[in-house]
């Protein structure tokens, strides 16, 4: 196995930072995607919110491949490090995608539905969606390698958190940019991602990993290597495993089954302006940093077990913040938007 340069060290302010640059540009991507580019299709053009929110999931769909990406990046290096080269290569095949995600706009506004328009957004969000997940599991991985035993897990928490604050702060730079929807501003944003989220996925792991020599045999797997679904049948085997993955496919499916059509609700039942709506993103994670990082002061000294009580809690009070959303479509009460998504993300 690959060792980091940093492996050995403390995970210092310094590291994190350069590690936690990374999700600039995954905020950026999301952003762009989930929250600008659907909205487009569905409020702007007129497209039907089912084949826009099947586009946008096809990456969850294909989420094994993460399984198997980060079971490779374990096992057989890739132009000789063990995680770095995945890094790179899923997240050039996400900046390859956003063109195509330009062009099918492009086509969509030209001449209506059409089957080359459907067939670039398709290409764009398999790349995209493939590309995630090739490099998703991988960064974890370096980010966990490159911190000590003791703070590994502060390592990881760092760096999602980082990505949440970041897509507060995309959300409101990309609703301010684009306060409507034009084809030159979408441009733009399309070419910054790829300039700016380009560089920061390069810079945030250069020099993190050293070369190992035992992976100067191309793609052989290492000494350690077993089978992968092996592996897997002895992970799933776990019934605590089994069991924490369901709750878990449960809170995530609840926390982002309104992603794909939060941004063409809030334009076609309010009317608000692409900028608004690109802006809904910031309101509700900026409540869940703020939450975040209270709860990590209050609670950290408080064993797993028992934080099934505030697991349940939290769940809870996002509930209540979909249910109020509700309640402000129901009663065409506009003002009650931005307090339910404070709440949901709270």
């Amino acid at each position: 196995m690959a060792v980091t340069a940093q492996a050995s060290k403390d995970f210092t302010f310094r590291l994190a930072l350069k590690l936690s640059s990374f999700q600039i540009g995954s905020a950026m991507g999301d952003i762009l995607v989930t929250s600008i580019w659907n909205r487009v299709m569905i409020a702007n053009f007129g497209m039907p919110a089912a084949p826009v929110s099947l586009l946008i999931a096809l990456r969850y769909l294909i989420s094994p491949i993460s399984l198997w990406a980060g079971y490779r990046s374990d096992n057989r290096p890739l132009f000789g490090f063990q995680r770095t080269s995945y890094i790179w290569l899923g997240r050039a095949i996400m900046v390859l995608s956003l063109p195509l995600l330009g062009l099918s706009l492009m086509r969509f506004e030209a001449y209506g539905s059409n089957a080359l328009g459907w067939l670039l957004a398709t290409i764009s969000s398999l790349l995209y969606g493939v590309g995630t997940l090739i490099s998703g599991s991988p960064y974890l991985a370096l980010v966990r390698d490159s911190a000590p035993p003791r703070k590994q897990g502060l390592a990881i928490s760092t760096v999602e958190t980082a990505l949440i604050i970041f897509f507060a702060i995309t959300g409101i730079m990309f609703g301010a940019w684009m306060e409507e929807y034009d084809q030159q501003t979408f441009w733009q944003i399309v070419l910054a991602t790829m300039l700016v989220g380009g560089f920061f996925w390069w810079f945030a792991i250069a020099g993190i990993e050293t070369r190992s020599e035992a992976a100067d045999s191309q793609g052989a797997p290492t000494a350690h290597a077993g089978n992968f679904l092996a592996t897997l049948q002895k992970i799933w085997g776990d019934s605590r495993t089994r069991a924490f993955f369901f709750f878990l496919s449960a809170a995530t499916l609840s926390a982002w089954m309104q992603d794909a059509i939060l941004e063409p609700f809030g334009a076609d039942v309010f009317s608000f302006s692409a900028g608004r709506t690109t802006r809904f993103n910031s309101y509700w994670q900026t409540a869940t940093v703020i939450v975040l990082i209270a709860s990590a002061i209050l609670l950290r000294k408080r064993p797993p077990e028992r934080q099934s009580v505030v697991a349940g809690l939290g769940l809870s009070i996002m509930a209540a913040g979909m249910a109020l959303l509700a309640c402000s479509a129901v009663a065409t009460q506009p003002n009650l938007v931005e307090l339910s998504l404070f709440l949901f993300g709270a």
